[in-house]
């Protein structure tokens, strides 16, 4: 009898090894804005709760879910208490969490991690005045002094009709530009123009689900939200799905993972990783490009709003957008040339202003500052309009 006890033991063991073994080396993550409990953690139902109606229509509106429960939530591990929702008995999110992503698009100008601070004595130059005026940018000006809370990072900007962000410094390159794109305007009798798209298109009508890989930085999470949002709120033909958290073992080589996205119909991975910076590509067989890479130090030195800036640009380039200065990046990267039409082209998009009227509130822009909002310009939501409405 022990020895027949032991044997199913052993087999007992056998299999859970086994079982181990066949972890799938992609799997979904539950948790959706905390991380996963862990020993000692116990949650207590938040008795008599009555669920705010926008927070059940934000649930409704992402697609996470139609059961909702409240709880706190008790880690002595992390020192932490907080009121949680667990949706459909699975996805975890915090009550302040909720709140953040409702709110984000509020009080545009002084985005989050941004401080201004006025120049009460400053005197606008009258060439700066001119030129906000001339180019429509704002006829209302302000000088600030912008600080970013995170980086400590210090700019001197203009405020134009109290919510177009532009860095003094950067006006006088604007400027001399303006002359030389006039002198080349007279001299060839042409007009260049900006939005630009590439050659390939995503076909439409299209959903587009987007996941996220390997990510645990809340705020990259919330930016990503947000951005997936900002194309929700155009209402295009291109229907944008958040599809989940998921946990990779592969590393970030995209072509491991064509199989698995189409298993799991999945159109675009973002994932995070070392560096500053955002990467995608453009649409090819009238799909999106497939994978994004947002880097970790953007949320940790400029917070949400410049995370989200940068998820929206590169979600951008994956259903067609070029740079909105690709003839110039020195216009927003104060350095570098033409990146040159490329195999892709760089099409210009009707309805959006000459290149002599640079659009710069765009999302688009080669380079990005710690003053973005993360929201769409005016004619960044007109060329996505022309192009997928």
């Amino acid at each position: 009898m022990k020895k027949m006890t032991l044997l199913i033991i052993l087999i007992l063991i056998s299999c859970s090894k086994n079982k181990e073994e066949k972890q799938p080396l992609i799997y979904k993550q539950k948790s959706l804005l905390l991380n996963q409990l862990v020993s000692q953690d116990s949650l207590m139902a938040i008795k008599n709760y009555v669920i705010p109606e926008y927070h059940i229509s934000f649930f409704k509106r992402e697609g996470l879910g139609s059961h909702f429960q409240a709880y706190k939530l008790i880690s002595p591990i992390r020192s932490l208490e907080e009121n949680i929702y667990i949706v459909d008995g699975d996805i975890q999110i915090s009550f302040s969490q909720v709140d953040l992503l409702i709110k984000r698009n509020n009080d545009k100008l002084n985005i989050n991690n941004q401080k201004l601070v006025s120049f009460k004595d400053y005197k606008i130059p009258q060439n700066h005045i001119e030129f906000f005026q001339k180019d429509s940018t704002g006829i209302y000006l302000e000088a600030y002094k912008s600080i970013n809370t995170l980086s400590s990072i210090e700019e001197n900007i203009y405020v134009a009709d109290g919510n177009i962000q532009v860095p003094i410094k950067l006006v006088d390159s604007l400027i001399a530009l303006k002359k030389e794109e006039l002198t080349y305007a007279s001299q060839k009798s042409v007009f260049n123009f900006e939005q630009y798209q590439t050659r390939s298109l995503v076909e439409t009508p299209l959903k587009i689900r987007i996941c996220g890989m390997n990510i645990d930085n809340h705020i990259l999470q919330n930016a990503i939200f947000n951005a997936i949002n900002n194309y929700k709120d155009l209402e295009l033909k291109l229907e944008f799905e958040f599809a989940g958290w998921y946990i990779s073992e592969i590393g970030f080589d995209r072509n491991k993972y064509l199989e698995w996205r189409k298993s799991e119909n999945i159109d675009i991975i973002i994932t995070e990783v070392n560096g500053d910076g955002g990467l995608a590509g453009f649409p090819y067989d009238g799909l999106p490009y497939d994978f994004i890479t947002i880097g970790k130090s953007i949320a940790t030195k400029h917070g949400l709003k410049t995370t989200e800036h940068v998820v929206t640009h590169e979600i951008g380039h994956c259903i067609g957008l070029r740079h909105t200065d690709f003839f110039n990046r020195k216009i927003s990267c104060g350095k570098g040339g033409n990146e040159g039409n490329g195999k892709e082209g760089a099409i210009y998009i009707p309805g959006t202003p000459p290149r002599l009227n640079i659009d710069m509130a765009s999302v688009m822009l080669a380079c990005y500052n710690s003053n973005v909002s993360g929201e769409f310009s005016h004619f960044d939501e007109v060329a996505l309009k022309h192009l997928y409405k």
